[in-house]
């Protein structure tokens, strides 16, 4: 995770991102999906950015490149078009923490979910169409 204040650490993370967009996920600092930038959109928003100190409400992430797997995804329901394609799958797991001042009550993993999106999408958004859910298959 690289910090974009304006400082030269966050000058030398920009640099790199405007150099080699494909391999970083710039991300805004706010709550919620579907805001990451991804290929060259990096690029762009960071020569944007490179004067302002507007650059310091995001981070800058190294992408992941996981295995690419060829499968059917079926998003929003639309089976016409339904045809083998790369994709890579993501798993996220759920973390529940409960705590007072001076107890932890809660701390667990109480699940987990797992998607699958074309290899070519940044985005992976479920409820957006996205990505489609996806079971974990284990084998040796």
């Amino acid at each position: 995770m690289y910090s974009l204040d304006q400082t030269p650490k966050g000058d030398e993370a920009a640099a790199k991102g405007i150099a080699e967009p494909m391999n970083y996920v710039l991300k805004p600092q706010r709550e919620g999906g579907g805001s990451n930038m991804y290929f060259d959109e990096v690029r762009k928003k960071l020569i944007e950015l490179q004067d302002s100190d507007e650059r310091s409400a995001y981070t800058m992430q190294e992408r992941i490149f996981p295995l690419v797997t060829t499968n059917y995804l079926v998003c929003s329901g639309k089976l016409d078009d339904m045809k083998p394609e790369g994709v890579v799958n993501e798993m996220g797991i759920y973390g529940a923490f409960v705590r007072t001042h001076d107890e932890v009550i809660l701390n667990s993993v109480p699940g987990y979910y797992m998607r699958a999106k074309p290899v070519d999408m940044g985005e992976g958004g479920l409820l957006m169409g996205y990505a489609a859910c996806a079971s974990p298959w284990l084998h040796q």
